[in-house]
């Protein structure tokens, strides 16, 4: 993770920012995270994240969640010189097209809603990361989206929806959209109609594939 942070700096002409949901600076995260377990991250553009603090929530689902509880970011956002509170959510679904994943994925999305439903609704929120589903339909055929009362929510939008209805993948591997972005509504006013894109280009770090 630290060389990926290296790398980016040096191929972005910028300085990135890195931060893992097992780090010590975050609360809960050692509860919730082994050292050597899988865990979920965030990486910025330095100066575009301020005032930077991090929690493990939901933690009492650690098991829907498939062990990995969501890391909450709060931060202060700086883009084009508007700063703005930013609260972000980086979760790893549940992977796999079985009945017990999948209802284990539906769980956890219920128990997002609820803690999102909790928050004032003028918050601005983004939830991201890898979901291991698709929006209007699961992966687990027939069954419908494992999220659908976040779909179907007026307080929230999915902004890679785009992905869904054009049946675009987010995964060099998979061909469904599986990872998505979802905002608040009053987040959603700022989206910047048709820059939700996906680019699935890569080059390898160094000698590593």
């Amino acid at each position: 993770f630290e060389a990926l942070i290296v790398e980016a700096s040096k191929r972005g002409n910028a300085t990135f920012r890195g931060l893992l949901s097992g780090s010590p600076e975050v609360v809960g995260g050692s509860a919730s995270y082994h050292p050597t377990e899988h865990k979920v991250g965030l990486v910025w553009r330095e100066g575009v994240l301020n005032d930077v603090s991090a929690e493990i929530i939901l933690a009492n689902h650690d098991y829907v969640f498939g062990g990995r509880p969501p890391l909450k970011v709060e931060a202060t956002a700086t883009i084009d010189g508007v700063s703005v509170p930013l609260t972000i959510v980086v979760l790893h679904m549940k992977a796999f097209a079985d009945q017990s994943s999948y209802q284990r994925r539906r769980e956890a999305g219920i128990a997002l809603k609820r803690w999102l439903d909790a928050l004032p609704p003028e918050r601005e929120v983004i939830v991201l990361g890898d979901w291991n589903d698709d929006l209007d339909a699961s992966i687990l055929v027939p069954y419908d989206t494992p999220f659908r009362e976040l779909v179907d929510s007026s307080r929230y939008v999915f902004v890679t929806e785009v992905f869904t209805l054009n049946d675009l993948s987010t995964h060099v591997s998979y061909p469904t959209p599986i990872d998505h972005q979802l905002v608040t509504a009053s987040l959603a006013s700022r989206h910047v109609a048709g820059s939700t894109t996906v680019d699935l280009t890569c080059e390898p770090l160094g000698n590593d594939r």
